[in-house]
């Protein structure tokens, strides 16, 4: 009875039907008009599931041939089978070219190769000749001693010789189902029969196989006679449990290439860390768990990953993902993964009882469409984190209607702000007493107009502070400008900002030209202007900045005389008073009077308040002394004693020193009555060191 067929065919019929050229396709033999895809390359043809075409017969090696296409073409080459590789009916020892239609015989499979398209018929064409010529084959049970090819055999396949009248020396070979696996049937003829199937094979090989079969059945009776007749009473033979034997799986022959190798990978622990605040990683489709964490992971060496975090932000409702791109070298270990989200927080320091907050965010990420939130179960202190963006903030409290006994909630503070990487947090912190107020922030063009809330002076434009809930009158006043007046009111705490610019008298509107031409270098046209100003009867204000712009015109002209005495009149007035000093200091300067012009230098520098002042007294003084710096000493009382580096002075306190090196000096005030003061100071290149010191009493 023939041994079962164990190989089975799987894949799609229609996709090997539509198999295009160049393939292997099956004209005898098992599984008859199966096809085989071929690659470039070396395609190898055995038992093996690592071969390229398999064929599942133990005629079949399990490396039998391989089938590789070069530039030359197509060749074939036997890999050292049992039995043998055969083209178009020869055999082959070494890699032969073949071409298109060529046929192949490895074991019971003969295979033919297709390089172009042609009808079905024609491609399963054999011809009988051909087919008479290929020998039989024997089962190659893996390498042992019946899957050897048989010594001195010659020519080709099925040809006898004359004299034997059977098959030619060549490459004989049993069939799969050969005579000596039958030796073991109980057949009194067994050696009868073996002569009978093997009568083609030399007469001197029979009897040597004959005696090998004798001397393993009177070796196996020997045994059976020492163990079961010959043994000792009592002794049981040991039985021998029955070997269940199972149907082997059904073996595939693919259609396609083998699918590559799986890529090696290596053991890497992710080393995962979030700012401002834990998030969950997730990885291939996997949640890895909460940021802190260490994780370790199988990874492929150089190739991508991507891992992302996901930050929770549930006051708001709100979600952020932060996705990360890594790969590993074959030698690293840990892989440390930053994420880093557009998050910042609200910190709510105190609120109000019974009030409701409110959120409205446009996300950095998200502009155009606000989310509104009502935020929920507050606490005090504790950061609320929300992503980077603008802000508005309500607080809402419930207020009646009428007297039906309902209610709705009503804005009573408004905030608006930005929170981004330089500035991540915001701090609220509200009391009762902060609703009954809300903050201004009022400017005037031009700035240092006074300003009033119901005829009650609150400062100077620019103004920032805080101003009642309610209903008022807004007033800014500023010489040479027409007073201007208007009304704010607000019922809630929201910021209120305004800005306004002031009508100018027509004193003040020459004044304004005039100013305008300076900045031209138009001096005599501005001299004409000012003139006219000073006869349209100007505000003391008014006359005062006139008079200094008439001092800086003939300044520029190097009129100091003129300059000078127009400077002298503009410091009476309050408001010029210090840029009228500093025109003065600029004046007896470009004189070179340098001790005269450090007086009202020193003033500015000891009394004017005005960042603009101050700036340019300091240009000044890098004018008037660029390499030396000016100390002024007093006392309090004045007239002490002064010693500079133990060397008593002339002078007693208030001393101006200019013309001082850079080092280091001791200073010593000394005054009868009083305790004695020593100081140190250090002086750099162009430096101004004023030095206000308070003597003590000597005690009674």
């Amino acid at each position: 009875m023939a041994e079962e067929d164990k190989t089975q065919l799987f894949g799609d019929p229609e996709a090997v039907a539509a198999l295009k050229p160049p393939y292997l396709v099956i004209v005898d033999g098992p599984h008859k008009g199966a096809r085989f895809p071929l690659a470039e390359g070396q395609n190898t043809i055995g038992r093996l599931d690592e071969c390229h075409i398999i064929l599942d017969d133990q005629s079949v090696s399990r490396k039998h041939a391989a089938l590789q296409f070069s530039a030359q073409g197509w060749s074939v080459q036997d890999l050292g089978s049992k039995n043998g590789t055969f083209v178009n009916g020869a055999p082959i020892e070494e890699a032969v070219v073949i071409g298109h239609k060529d046929l192949i015989r490895t074991g019971i499979y003969t295979l033919r190769l297709i390089t172009q398209e042609i009808p079905a018929e024609e491609e399963m064409e054999v011809p009988l000749e051909e087919m008479a010529e290929w020998g039989t084959v024997m089962a190659d049970e893996g390498g042992g001693e019946a899957g050897k090819k048989l010594e001195g055999d010659t020519g080709k396949m099925g040809v006898p010789p004359p004299e034997e009248g059977g098959p030619p020396p060549g490459k004989e070979i049993t069939s799969p189902h050969s005579p000596l696996e039958e030796q073991d049937t109980g057949k009194e003829d067994a050696g009868v029969g073996l002569s009978a199937k093997f009568k083609w094979l030399p007469k001197a090989r029979v009897w040597v196989l004959a005696a090998v079969l004798f001397a393993v059945v009177l070796a196996a009776g020997l045994y059976f006679y020492w163990e079961f007749v010959l043994s000792p009473p009592g002794k049981v033979p040991p039985k021998t449990p029955p070997v269940a034997t199972q149907p082997s799986e059904p073996q595939a022959i693919p259609l396609g290439p083998p699918e590559p190798p799986k890529p090696k990978t290596i053991p890497v622990f992710l080393d995962c860390v979030a700012n401002p605040f834990p998030a969950v990683v997730k990885f291939q489709e996997k949640e890895l768990g909460k940021t802190p964490l260490k994780v370790n992971v199988e990874l492929v060496p150089q190739e991508s990953y991507e891992i992302e975090a996901t930050f929770d932000m549930p006051e708001l409702q709100e979600k952020y993902t932060d996705r990360l791109h890594f790969s590993v070298t074959p030698e690293q270990t840990v892989a440390t993964l930053l994420f880093h989200a557009p998050i910042g927080t609200i910190k709510v320091a105190g609120l109000p009882r019974d009030v409701s907050f409110y959120l409205e965010g446009y996300f950095e990420y998200n502009k155009f469409q606000g989310k509104p939130v009502k935020v929920q179960n507050l606490v005090l202190n504790k950061p609320i984190y929300v992503p980077f963006g603008r802000y508005i903030l309500e607080l809402r409290e419930p207020k009646p209607i009428g007297e039906t006994g309902q209610f709705v909630e009503s804005i009573i503070y408004r905030r608006e702000f930005i929170l981004q990487e330089d500035q991540p947090s915001y701090l609220l912190d509200v009391s009762e007493a902060n609703l009954k107020e809300f903050p201004a922030e009022i400017r005037s063009l031009p700035l240092g107009a006074d300003v009033f809330i119901d005829n009650v002076k609150l400062g100077q434009t620019p103004f920032v502070g805080n101003v009642p809930v309610g209903k008022h009158l807004l007033t800014l006043r500023k010489e040479g400008y027409f007073e201007t007046t208007q009304e704010i009111a607000t019922d809630i705490n929201a910021p209120f900002k305004t800005e306004i610019t002031l009508k100018t008298s027509p004193a003040g509107e020459k004044i304004n030209a005039a100013k305008s031409l300076i900045n031209q270098g138009l001096y005599e046209q501005a001299l004409q202007i000012l003139a006219d100003a000073l006869s349209l009867t100007p505000t003391p204000g008014e006359t005062a900045e006139t008079e200094y712009l008439l001092g800086t015109i003939y300044l520029r002209l190097q009129d100091f005389s003129k300059a000078q005495g127009y400077f002298e009149q503009a410091q009476t007035n309050e408001s010029f008073k210090y840029w009228a000093k500093l025109g003065l200091a600029n004046t007896l300067a470009e004189q070179q009077m340098m001790e005269q012009a450090l007086i009202p230098l020193v003033e500015v520098l000891l009394n004017a308040k005005e960042e603009a002042i101050l700036k340019e007294a300091h240009n000044t003084l890098r004018k008037i002394s660029p390499l030396r710096s000016v100390v002024y000493i007093q006392s309090d009382p004045a007239g002490a004693v002064l010693y500079l580096n133990d060397k008593k002075l002339a002078q007693v306190t208030p001393v101006l020193l200019h013309d001082v090196g850079l080092g280091s000096y001791k200073i010593r005030l000394a005054k009868p009555g009083y305790q004695p003061l020593d100081l140190n100071i250090n002086l750099t290149i162009n430096q101004f060191n004023p030095v206000l010191a308070k003597l003590k009493p000597l005690p009674q």
